[in-house]
């Protein structure tokens, strides 16, 4: 039985070995993944941040495009003061153009007096 002490020593000792070296390689592991999701927690958190800024100057350029954007409602108000522009210039033109026709009336009427004074005068 002396023969096989000394093998089953070295085994668990190998075994010790093993152990040993899985348990420093598996904290080394577990170190660098610590140390590698800090850097993600980072990065993630700096990404965020520049994220929110640019978002939050595109939500000020919106804000200045509406400002300055008219609405449906300011279209359709739009329309109907062009509407009624439209109708008062109309007016107006019908206006102006009684107004010329009684004015070549006069005249006509001046042209026949001046006619008739100047054959009564010759």
């Amino acid at each position: 039985m002396s023969t096989q002490l000394p093998d089953f020593e070295a085994r668990l000792r190998a075994q010790e070995q093993t152990t040993t070296m899985l348990y420093t390689r598996i904290e080394k592991l577990s170190q660098d993944m610590t140390a590698s999701f800090q850097q993600l927690v980072k990065y993630q958190a700096a990404t965020e941040h520049e994220l929110d800024i640019h978002l939050r100057h595109i939500d000020a350029r919106l804000d200045r495009l509406e400002t300055h954007t008219a609405t449906k409602e300011d279209l359709a108000a739009l329309e109907n003061r062009m509407g009624t522009l439209e109708q008062r210039f109309t007016s107006l033109e019908n206006k102006t153009d009684q107004r010329f026709i009684s004015l070549d009336t006069k005249l006509d009427s001046i042209l026949q007096l001046l006619t008739v004074l100047t054959r009564k005068l010759l």
